[in-house]
């Protein structure tokens, strides 16, 4: 009966050297390769909006979704100047939305009620700044949406 080490030599002097290392591999049991580590990831906050817009005179509210707690932070709205038009503590936290976002918070901005275009900026332990969003008329924030929605 042939040994292992004749065998590899008959396939490396067939296959060539690349097969007399995967004879070896095999051989030898096989590659373990260490598991990958990843490093930690930073703290991140995101400020979440409606997409479509507020009516003016509807109540206003974004989420604050926070990897870190948020004590002691504050948010701003802003319109498309980049003037503070409205400021707030950011209050308790509402719980955890996932494991990478442990704290969510409610931002109510109801005091805002001119029509334009704002962001919302978180400065604290995490800081954070929403997308642009709309304040308007009911009929002006709603009828963009209605239409792609009827036409479908």
């Amino acid at each position: 009966m042939m040994g292992a080490e004749h065998r590899i030599r008959i396939v490396a002097a067939k296959s060539g050297g690349l097969a007399l290392l995967a004879a070896v591999v095999l051989a030898v049991g096989g590659l373990h390769a260490a598991p990958a580590r990843s490093a930690p990831a930073a703290n991140s906050a995101f400020v979440r909006v409606n997409q479509v817009g507020y009516p003016s005179a509807a109540s206003k509210r974004a989420y604050l979704l926070s990897s870190a707690a948020e004590t002691g932070a504050v948010f701003s709205v802003k319109n498309s100047a980049g003037a503070t038009v409205f400021s707030a503590p950011v209050g308790a936290s509402l719980g955890s939305w996932s494991n990478s976002f442990k704290s969510v918070y409610a931002l109510d901005f109801d005091g805002v009620s001119a029509a334009g275009s704002y962001t919302i900026s978180v400065s604290g332990p995490v800081a954070a700044t929403s997308p642009s969003f709309r304040i308007d008329t009911g009929a002006n924030v709603y009828a963009t949406p209605l239409a792609n929605a009827l036409s479908f």
